[in-house]
């Protein structure tokens, strides 16, 4: 891999992975709510789960597509385990997808060390 395509993409896989770990806290903070707050955590974290959706596709050149398709498709189905309130499960894929775009950024992160840029 080009070193250039190394350093953009490890830069936008960081900053989808940082955006990950603020959905995991918005998720922790669900389980307890209950009637229209619970409703309105839904939205929320749907409102984030659709900026991410967004940022993936904004930054798929960077991703393999393999990838990206398992982070749009761990995105989903966790949303899915938020609507049965299933929380254990949604943070079970949630871990799933920070495991592969931390996967994609090690990857590409290892270039640029192997070329002695960091």
């Amino acid at each position: 891999m080009e070193k250039k395509q190394a350093n953009l993409s490890s830069h936008h896989s960081e900053k989808f992975n940082a955006n990950l770990f603020l959905l995991s806290g918005a998720l922790d903070r669900l389980e307890g709510l209950k009637g229209e707050k619970l409703e309105g955590g839904k939205e929320v974290i749907s409102g984030i789960l659709d900026g991410l959706r967004r940022q993936l596709k904004m930054s798929q050149s960077y991703f393999p597509p393999e990838k990206a398709s398992l982070i749009e498709k761990g995105l989903d189905d966790l949303e899915g385990d938020i609507e049965l309130h299933q929380y254990d499960g949604a943070r079970e894929k949630l871990g799933e997808v920070i495991s592969c775009v931390a996967t994609v950024s090690n990857e590409r992160i290892n270039v640029l060390l192997e070329a002695d840029l960091i």
